[in-house]
């Protein structure tokens, strides 16, 4: 395993394989990924609302620092009116704090709220506290490539103990219990597949979720994806006869 010390933009623009890029290719196929990842002529997904402030908070928990040079907070006014995005005024206003603020994440007064609840429920949390209170820069946003399967992968981890075989992922969530958090980690989402790759590049053998409710009470859950059932195995499988087909249908596509 080999970690980079680069910027996120870096790494997305790497060639190796990331568990969101084997994810497309996995369901959508092989046409897909290609022109996607290979050619790179599909325009960019726009991040939606919950990705703004699920990057946010991922900003917030890595580091404080980081997070408050990679933020814009909106003025809650224009000329001493409340926003009124009805308004021309307010609209242009609005179009040139994005504009001059391109790479940066704008949060309104009471969504920067939100998030420093959000990283108080985590830290009160004993369950996440052990890890949240020793996670240094060092330890977050790290990035590492490795060989699965013949194939160069990468991942960029919330909180890496993998020298503790631990890796950790933050999410926001909408649930209040552990088991609907769990049902669409599985069902909906696919998380067991993540932690799978996870698992493969940083060399752990713990996938540890820390999800926290992005509305009040702020709730936060510690779900671990098991490894004693087939939650793990399974995925870790799937992922590399993924890697396998990946490999050959690039190759006959050259």
């Amino acid at each position: 395993m080999e970690r980079l010390d680069i910027t996120s933009d870096e790494y997305f623009a790497r060639p190796e394989i990331s568990n969101t890029m084997l994810k497309d290719f996995r369901d959508k196929g092989p046409w897909t990924y290609y022109h996607r990842y290979v050619k790179r002529g599909q325009p960019e997904v726009q991040p939606s609302e919950a990705m703004r402030l699920g990057s946010a908070f991922h900003l917030l928990m890595a580091d404080g620092e980081d997070f408050a040079s990679s933020i814009v907070v909106r003025p809650p006014t224009v000329n001493g009116e409340p926003i009124n995005m009805r308004k021309k005024a307010h609209r242009e206003h609005i179009a040139a704090l994005e504009a001059s603020s391109r790479g940066k994440i704008i949060l309104a007064p009471e969504e920067v709220d939100q998030l420093l609840r959000m990283k108080d429920s985590v830290w009160d949390n004993p369950a996440a506290s052990p890890f949240v209170s020793r996670l240094t820069p060092e330890r977050s946003e790290v990035i590492a490539l490795e060989e699965v399967n013949g194939l160069m992968c990468k991942g960029m981890c919330d909180a890496d103990f993998s020298d503790e075989g631990v890796i950790i992922d933050f999410k926001t969530t909408r649930h209040h219990l552990g088991k609907q958090f769990a049902r669409d980690a599985l069902y909906k989402f696919g998380y067991h597949f993540q932690a799978a790759h996870y698992c493969d590049v940083f060399h752990a053998e713990r996938f540890i979720f820390i999800a926290v409710r992005n509305f009040p009470p702020y709730e936060s859950l510690v779900f671990e994806m098991p490894s004693h059932l087939e939650n793990i195995v399974t995925p870790t499988q799937e992922n590399r006869r993924s890697l396998l087909r990946l490999d050959r249908s690039c190759s006959s596509m050259v």
